[in-house]
């Protein structure tokens, strides 16, 4: 492996020099700084939206965004370059790299899915894709064309609550509150595995509860408060509720 030498002293003093021109390295770095500095305030500007120059840095790639960019498709379902997000339809972001999470903060302002560990290991982000859970910081928002997306803002409906968000207020199944949107997507796509008979791992054993199979598959969902003896109360009040 080749070791990078460090400068010499005649090198860094000639660094100093302010007739020096600067390295393009330095350069990209000076104008990132200012880019960054010019661009914070813009409303809708996200930090993807930019094209990275090895002579001048960082630039804006077209017009700022201004936010919610819906498409003119029909709400009754999204159409192949297009995803439905709670019932509404939005054109696919202009850069594939753009999760489905950051599409949500910083196109459309749906902060309830929250961003914890960004890593696909904390449940914060969870949401329904087509009725199935999934973490929305692992999955880019271009996967989803012809998807259907509910967020927690899509799970109550005609402004009344879920049977499951009565439950975790009544059985106080959150403190902090940060993984409670994840916690009940999770808990809406639990009711419907149980509805299909899919399979948890626990189901394989001889011997196991109701209560043991809820927390199993809740298990992708972590509380940092520890409030899952609650998370699972709310749960079983929902279920017992429900025809069998």
């Amino acid at each position: 492996m080749k070791i990078a030498k460090p400068f010499t002293r005649a090198k860094r003093k000639q660094l100093r020099t302010p007739s020096h021109q600067p390295a393009p390295g330095l350069k990209i770095l000076a104008n990132a700084e200012a880019f960054c500095l010019a661009t914070q305030w813009i409303a809708g500007y996200t930090e993807k939206d930019c094209t990275m120059s090895t002579l001048k840095g960082p630039t804006l790639k077209g017009p700022t965004l201004k936010g919610p960019t819906a498409s003119s498709q029909p709400k009754d379902g999204p159409s192949p370059t297009c995803m439905s997000i709670n019932g509404v339809s939005y054109a696919l972001p202009n850069d594939p790299r753009t999760t489905l999470l950051d599409f949500l903060h910083q196109n459309l302002a749906l902060f309830g899915t929250k961003k914890g560990c960004d890593h696909g290991q904390c449940g914060a982000c969870t949401v329904l894709v087509e009725g199935e859970r999934i973490n929305a910081c692992l999955v880019f928002a271009f996967q989803l064309r012809g998807k259907a997306i509910t967020t927690i803002e899509g799970i109550a409906k005609n402004d009344e609550l879920n049977p499951l968000q009565s439950a975790f207020v009544k059985r106080d199944a959150f403190q902090c509150g940060y993984c409670t949107s994840g916690q009940i997507c999770s808990s809406v796509a639990l009711q419907k595995e149980l509805a299909d008979k899919t399979p948890s791992a626990v189901t394989f054993s001889e011997n196991y509860s109701a209560r043991e199979d809820i927390s199993e598959r809740m298990s992708g969902n972590l509380c940092r408060c520890g409030a899952y003896p609650n998370i699972v109360d709310a749960i079983e009040d929902v279920i017992a509720l429900e025809p069998q």
